[in-house]
């Protein structure tokens, strides 16, 4: 791997460590979750309504981490050679 492609691959690397950090402060705060679990059967009615909102929002940022962690091993890799 030269110079430039390991550049790129860090810079991939930051990009996708911003968008995952984004999707979770995002969830974090849209859905409260921050301020621990509801008080009463409304708000626990309607965290339930939001709950596949809130798995699908979980797996993208999953998703940010399996791509994270695959290019953290191939820097890993990389740096072993």
């Amino acid at each position: 791997m030269d110079r430039l492609e390991r550049e790129a691959l860090f810079i991939d690397l930051e990009m996708n460590i911003e968008k995952a950090d984004f999707m979770a402060e995002k969830l974090i705060a849209h859905y409260e979750l921050g301020e621990g679990a509801p008080e009463n059967q409304m708000d626990a009615l309607c965290f339930a309504r939001e709950r596949p909102s809130i798995c699908m929002e979980l797996e993208i940022i999953r998703d940010y981490i399996k791509i994270i962690s695959d290019m953290a091993h191939k820097i890993e890799k990389e740096m072993n050679v």
